[in-house]
């Protein structure tokens, strides 16, 4: 558990994973979208990934229970979690769905076809 840090990405860099149990609270998860961008394994409850297009076990590991959450983080220290390759499967997730061009194409395609003529 850490309180304020100067630079979140330097933090996160130091770290294989991220743990982020969240169980309240709503909203877009940018942390969590932060650390997919910068290749790291996440894992999460279904809450936490909440509006996030992300697929348990592909791009990030969500657990609602107790005994998920030991199990997963045991997974992680006994060295049988493939978190290089989650991770890799989070950054290429991020890159295609949330970077900046991305989205600025989706809107300009969104507003292309509200301009169309019959729209």
């Amino acid at each position: 558990m850490h309180g304020f840090v100067e630079s979140a990405a330097e933090f996160m860099q130091r770290y294989e994973i991220m743990i982020v149990p969240l169980l309240s609270g709503g909203g877009m998860r940018i942390k969590i979208i932060e650390g997919m961008a910068l290749g790291k394994c996440i894992i999460s409850t279904g809450l936490g990934s909440e509006g996030i297009s992300v697929r348990n076990g592909h791009d990030i590991v969500l657990c609602d229970e107790p005994s998920e959450w030991i199990n997963r983080i045991a997974s992680y220290y006994n060295g049988e979690l493939d978190q290089a390759r989650i991770g890799q499967a989070a950054r290429k997730t991020i890159l295609s769905t949330y970077d900046n061009l991305q989205v600025v194409n989706h809107f300009v395609d969104l507003y292309r076809s509200l301009a169309a003529p019959g729209a």
